[in-house]
């Protein structure tokens, strides 16, 4: 018993000793080292920040067909292969409702861009909610006869705006 109770107290003792070693390795890290990894934070954020500008201002291009007539609406949907637009009323209140939400959620993508740092955590759950919902569009796709291109940049376009989120770095630790 009296070597087991031994062995227990030098085991505690190495660990703690050991962990010791490791917290002021740690807190007396070299300066470069430091650099480099707040360098490479630096180079996320630059990278979800582009990327957040870059998919809101093509999301905000929505707002163009809130105001478009519907004949030029019908025109531009033939000459992209799409499905015959719909002259009813509920249909076109959708088809401007949904260009005028996208055109919000480009606006809300440059706002978090621009203030990254502080909404980590929202765009982190952006991201996952994108991956628990990337189910929704790919059955849409598969019930609606659009042309193979629509599928997959609407495909990509959500693939790459989950991947935005993800990249975004975490909060730097508080000093």
């Amino acid at each position: 018993m009296v070597i087991i109770a031994l062995a227990s107290q030098s085991i505690k003792a190495v660990s703690h000793s050991t962990r010791a070693l490791r917290r002021d390795a740690l807190q007396f890290a070299s300066k470069e080292n430091k650099l480099e990894i707040e360098k490479g934070r630096m180079n996320r954020i630059r990278i979800a920040r582009y990327g957040f500008f870059a998919y809101g201002l093509v999301m905000m291009t929505g707002l163009f067909f809130v105001f478009i007539p519907s004949a030029a609406m019908s025109r531009i949907g033939e000459a992209l292969d799409l499905p015959d637009f719909e002259a009813s009323p509920v249909f076109e209140y959708m088809a401007r409702t949904l260009s005028f939400v996208a055109f919000l959620s480009g606006a809300l993508l440059i706002f978090l861009g621009a203030h990254l740092e502080d909404y980590t955590r929202l765009i982190r759950f952006v991201g996952w909610c994108l991956l628990a919902f990337l189910p929704i569009p790919i059955f849409i796709h598969i019930k609606v006869s659009t042309p193979i291109w629509l599928k997959v940049g609407g495909l990509l376009g959500v693939a790459l705006l989950c991947a935005l989120c993800f990249v975004s770095p975490k909060k730097p630790p508080k000093p």
